[in-house]
């Protein structure tokens, strides 16, 4: 399992704010106070634990999501410039 426990959204997508999660099947998102835009990228193809393209962004209120997805990362911005937003994400892996 990896975790990216409590973080403060910025503007622009950061390292900080950033989950690199290898063979995870499973993301939980904690989204609290404000919205958030959040993209997740696919597996390179043949590569194990390697980072594909990033999906499009994708704009999500503040709530608890579970999303069934086959990643390698996550990142997080604020929906709003100016509006940080409070996210937790724990990825599972077949592993855990």
């Amino acid at each position: 399992m990896y975790a990216l426990n409590n973080v403060s959204t910025a503007d622009t997508y950061t390292q900080a704010n950033t989950l690199v999660c290898p063979q995870t099947i499973k993301v939980n998102l904690i989204i609290a106070n404000n919205a958030a835009l959040v993209q997740m990228a696919d597996p390179s193809p043949g590569i194990v634990g390697g980072a594909g393209a990033f999906r499009p962004e994708v704009f999500m209120p503040p709530g608890y999501y579970n999303l069934a997805r086959r990643v390698e990362q996550v990142r997080v911005k604020s929906a709003v410039t100016g509006k940080a937003a409070q996210i937790t994400i724990e990825a599972i892996t077949p592993f855990d």
